[in-house]
C-alpha cells in the first residue's frame, strides 16, 4: 500500500532520520512519489540467559533521545505519521528482537492505526501479539480495536478473544469485544459478556453503556432502561449519565438505593447545591428510621457544614441520632462536631461522651476526646481539659490525634509564657509520645521544651535540645528553627557538621530490585510500558502488583517503582509514593545512599521551565518546586475541587490578573501547560515575596491570600518567626507555611551546597537554608 504521510511529515522525519543511526541510511524521499508504508515482519525475542540482581538504574527509557524521543512526543501530540515514519524506519534497520525494537514498532503501528492505517496496524498487532508474549495482551486489544474500525468484526472478536482473564486491560477488551459482537447482531453474546464482567466489577461506565444498547437490539425496553439508570445514577455529572437521563424521560424510575448514590457522587465531587438536592429527593421516598434515610441524613448535615451552613446542618445529625450502627456513630462525632464549632458545649460534651463510650474501637474515638478536651477548656476548665488530654495520650499515644493532643496541652503554656510549667508538660508529653509522626509537629515538643530551658536560663539543656531536634528530624521546620537558635549563639555550623557525620544510613532499598518483583509478569510488563512512554498503561500494571508483606522487601519494591517512576519522567507518580516513606526516610538525613532517596522524593521536574522563570522573577527556584511539591505532585493536569488546576494549583480569578500584559488566555487548558502554569506562578510568587519579605509568610499568602498573611501580620509581626507561625489562625495556611519552608531547606540542601560542599569542592561550613528567626514587623 502507499504511505497516506503528508509530505511535511515525510520531510521532517528524513532530516531527523539522519542521526537515528549509524547504520546505512534509508532511500531519500520522492516529493512525487511517497514510500509505502511497510510492516516489517519480527522474529520472536530470544530467551534472556540469566543474569546478575537487576538494578533499578537500568530501566532507562528507550526513546529519551535524539529523533525517537521527538518521535515518541510527537506521538503523544497527534502527528502520527511523524512518528510511524522515525518509528519505522528505526526497526526497518535492525534486526534485532530487542525491547527498544519491540516497543519501537508497538508504537509505529498505533501511530499507524491512529492516522487512519487501520487495516494494515490491525494485521501487524495480530503479528505482534504472537511474537511478544510479555505484551501480548496489549497487542491483541489494539488489533482488535483497529479491526473493528476497519468494520473486520470477526477478526476483531479473535483477537480479543486472546486477552486473557487476569489482564490488567481485560475490561477494555471486553468493551471493544462486546461491540464487536453487537455490530455482528449477536447480541445475546454480547450480553452475556458484559453481564459476566459486570459482576467482577460493577464500576465500568463503557459496559453499562453498551448493555443498554444490546438490550435495545434485544427489544428489551425494561433492561435496557435498568441499564441506563445505572449509568445515570453512576455518572449524573458526565455526559454520559446525563445522556442516559434524558434518555429515561420525565419518571426515570431510580430506585432509592440509585437517588442515594446520585446525591452521594455530588457529595463526594463537592457539588454543593447538587447534593442537598438530590439528598432532599431521596429522603422524601424514604421512612424514618431506616437504613437509606440514616445515611440521607448524615450526609445532607455534611454537605451543608462544607457549604457553612452549621445551623442548617445541625437538625440533619439530630434526626441521626434515633439511627443505630454506622449512622449513630457519625451522627454523634459529627453532631457533637457541630455542637463544639457552635459554642454549645454541653451539647457537645454529653455527644462526644456517647461516642467514645459506645465506639471506643473507631478510629473516630481519639478525634472525639481531643474535641471533647477542647470543649471542657473553652468553657473555662482548664484542669478538666488537661487531665482529659493527658488520658488521650496515655490511652492512645500512637493515634493520628496524638500530635494534637500534646500540642493543646503544651501551647497554653507556651503562649502565656509559663516556661517551668510548659517544660513539665513536655516532658510528660514526650514520655507517653518520644516522637512525632505529622509533618506539622516533627520536633514540635522537644523544640519548645529547649525554648522554654532556654529562657529559664539553662542554656546548656536547651542547646542540647535544638540539637536533638536537628538530628532526629532532619530538615523539618523545627530544625530549621533549632539551626536558627544555634546560629544566633555561633553553634549552628559545628552542631549540624556533627549531626551529619555521625548520621547512621539504614540499608539501600535500591540496592537491587526485589526477586519475587522482578520476576512478576505484571512488573515486567508495567516497566516495558514505562520505558517506551505508555506510562497510563504502566500505571495499571504496577497499581495490580503485589508487593511482599516483608518489611524490607515491602521498602525496596516501593523504592524501586519511586525511581523507575522518576527515570522515565512520572514525577507525580515517583512524588506520591515517596509521601507515603517520609516517616522512614525523614528519620536519616540525606546523605550517602539516602540523599538519591530524599532527591527522588524531591524533583526538579520542569527545569526547563523553573529555572529560567526564577531568573527573571529573582525568586529563589527552589521555592518554585517546593510549591509546586506541595500544590500539585507535580501533575500537570490535575484539579482541585476548589477548581484551582494544573502544576501550581492557581483559579480562574487568580489567573485573569497574572495574564495582564501577556497574550496568554485565562483558562484551564492554559494553566494545565507547564509553561504558562510555571510563568503565572512565579508572577505570583514574586508578587508575594515582594510584600511579605519571609518566605514562610509569602507562602501563606500563596495559600490563603495575601489580605490574610497582613491581617496575621498587623496582629502577631512582633513576635519572632517561630512563635508568629504558631499564631497563624488558619490551620492550613500554618502547616503551609511549615510544609513550603521546609521543602525548600531539603531542595536546598539537595541541590544546593547540602553536605558542607563548598562550590569549589573544598570542605565549606555545613550549613541549611532557614527562614530568619527576626520579627518580619518589629513594633
Amino acid at each position: 500500500m502507499r504511505s497516506l504521510m503528508p509530505m511535511s511529515a515525510l520531510a521532517l522525519a528524513s532530516s531527523l532520520l539522519v542521526s537515528c543511526t549509524t547504520r546505512p541510511a534509508v532511500s531519500p524521499v520522492s516529493p512525487q512519489e511517497p514510500p509505502e508504508t511497510v510492516i516489517a515482519p519480527i522474529q520472536a525475542p530470544e530467551e534472556a540467559p540469566a543474569e546478575r540482581p537487576l538494578k533499578v538504574a537500568e530501566l532507562t527509557p528507550y526513546f529519551s533521545s535524539g529523533p525517537l524521543a521527538r518521535a515518541l512526543k510527537a506521538y503523544h501530540e497527534g502527528e502520527n505519521d511523524l512518528a510511524a515514519t522515525i518509528f519505522d524506519a528505526y526497526t526497518l534497520q535492525r534486526a534485532s528482537n530487542e525491547a527498544p525494537v519491540l516497543s519501537a514498532r508497538f508504537l509505529a503501528l498505533l501511530a499507524h492505526s491512529d492516522a487512519g492505517r487501520t487495516a494494515e496496524a490491525a494485521e501487524g498487532l495480530d503479528a505482534l501479539a504472537s511474537q511478544w508474549p510479555l505484551l501480548a495482551d496489549y497487542a491483541s486489544l489494539f488489533a482488535g480495536a483497529a479491526h473493528l474500525k476497519t468494520e473486520g468484526y470477526e477478526a476483531a472478536v479473535r483477537s480479543l478473544e486472546r486477552v486473557p482473564e487476569d489482564s490488567t486491560i481485560r475490561g477494555r477488551a471486553i468493551a471493544t469485544h462486546a461491540r464487536a459482537l453487537v455490530k455482528l447482531k449477536r447480541f445475546e453474546a454480547a450480553r452475556d459478556l458484559l453481564e459476566t464482567d459486570l459482576r467482577r466489577d460493577d464500576g465500568q461506565l463503557s459496559h453499562w453503556n453498551l448493555l443498554a444498547e444490546v438490550h435495545d437490539g434485544l427489544d428489551s425496553a425494561g433492561a435496557r432502561h435498568a441499564a441506563l439508570r445505572e449509568v445515570a445514577s453512576r455518572y449524573p455529572h458526565r455526559s454520559e449519565g446525563r445522556a442516559a437521563r434524558a434518555a429515561l424521560g420525565s419518571k426515570p424510575g431510580f430506585s432509592r438505593e440509585q437517588r442515594l448514590r446520585i446525591a452521594r457522587v455530588y457529595h463526594d465531587r463537592h457539588e454543593h447545591k447538587q447534593a442537598v438536592k438530590a439528598l432532599k429527593a431521596t429522603l422524601e421516598l424514604t421512612t424514618e428510621g431506616d437504613d437509606l434515610w440514616c445515611q440521607g441524613k448524615i450526609m445532607l448535615g455534611r454537605t451543608l457544614e462544607k457549604m457553612k451552613k452549621r445551623a442548617e446542618a445541625w437538625p440533619h445529625f439530630e434526626d441521626a441520632l434515633r439511627c443505630e450502627g454506622d449512622a449513630l456513630a457519625s451522627a454523634t462525632f459529627l453532631g457533637g462536631r457541630n455542637r463544639l464549632r457552635a459554642e454549645k458545649f454541653q451539647a457537645a460534651e454529653s455527644l462526644l461522651a456517647h461516642h467514645l463510650e459506645a465506639f471506643s474501637d473507631r478510629t473516630t474515638a481519639d478525634d472525639a476526646a481531643l474535641m471533647r478536651a477542647s470543649a471542657a477548656r473553652r468553657s473555662g476548665h482548664e484542669k478538666l481539659a488537661d487531665e482529659r488530654l493527658l488520658e488521650q495520650l496515655e490511652r492512645w499515644p500512637r493515634g493520628d490525634m496524638a500530635d494534637a493532643a500534646t500540642w493543646a496541652l503544651l501551647w497554653p503554656r507556651i503562649s502565656a509564657e509559663s516556661w517551668k510549667e510548659a517544660i513539665e508538660v513536655a516532658d510528660t508529653a514526650l514520655r507517653l509520645v518520644p516522637r512525632e509522626r505529622s509533618y506539622r509537629a516533627e520536633g514540635r515538643t522537644s523544640y519548645w521544651r529547649a525554648v522554654a530551658l532556654h529562657e529559664t536560663g539553662d542554656q546548656e539543656a536547651a542547646v542540647a535540645g535544638w540539637r536533638s531536634v536537628m538530628k532526629a528530624y532532619p530538615l523539618s521546620w523545627y530544625a530549621l528553627m533549632a539551626y536558627q537558635r544555634l546560629d544566633r549563639l555561633g553553634l549552628a555550623s559545628d552542631a549540624l557538621k556533627t549531626i551529619v557525620t555521625e548520621t547512621q544510613t539504614p540499608p539501600d532499598p535500591l540496592e537491587r530490585v526485589p526477586e519475587s518483583m522482578a520476576a512478576s509478569v505484571r512488573f515486567q510488563k508495567g516497566v516495558a510500558l514505562a520505558r517506551m512512554g505508555l506510562m497510563k498503561n504502566a500505571r495499571r500494571e504496577f497499581a495490580r502488583l503485589k508487593v511482599s508483606d516483608e518489611p524490607e522487601e515491602r521498602r525496596a519494591s516501593t523504592w524501586t517503582l519511586i525511581a523507575l517512576y522518576d527515570q522515565v519522567g512520572a514525577h507525580d507518580s515517583a512524588t506520591g509514593l515517596a509521601r507515603a516513606e517520609e516517616p522512614w526516610f525523614g528519620q536519616s538525613w540525606p546523605v550517602g545512599h539516602m540523599k538519591r532517596l530524599w532527591e527522588l522524593a524531591h524533583p526538579r521536574a520542569y527545569a526547563e521551565h523553573v529555572e529560567p522563570w526564577a531568573k527573571t522573577r529573582e525568586i529563589n527556584p527552589y521555592w518554585i518546586w517546593a510549591i509546586m511539591r506541595e500544590e500539585s505532585s507535580f501533575n500537570p493536569t490535575i484539579e482541585s475541587w476548589a477548581n484551582a488546576t494544573g502544576l501550581m494549583q492557581i483559579i480562574l480569578p487568580t489567573a485573569k490578573g497574572l495574564v495582564r500584559g501577556t497574550k496568554i488566555p485565562p483558562t484551564k487548558a492554559s494553566l494545565r501547560k507547564p509553561a504558562i502554569a510555571v510563568e503565572l506562578g512565579s508572577k505570583l510568587l514574586a508578587q508575594l515575596i515582594k510584600e511579605h519579605p519571609s518566605l514562610p509568610l509569602a507562602s501563606t499568602g500563596y495559600n490563603a491570600g495575601s489580605g490574610a498573611t497582613r491581617s496575621w501580620r498587623r496582629r502577631f509581626g512582633h513576635l519572632e518567626l517561630d512563635r508568629l507561625v504558631e499564631h497563624i489562625t488558619y490551620k492550613e495556611a500554618r502547616g503551609y507555611a511549615k510544609r513550603v519552608s521546609r521543602s525548600v531547606a531539603r531542595y536546598s540542601w539537595l541541590y544546593g551546597r547540602g553536605e558542607g560542599a563548598a562550590e569549589d569542592g573544598a570542605q565549606g561550613p555545613f550549613v541549611v537554608w532557614a527562614p530568619s528567626l527576626d520579627p518580619p514587623d518589629p513594633r
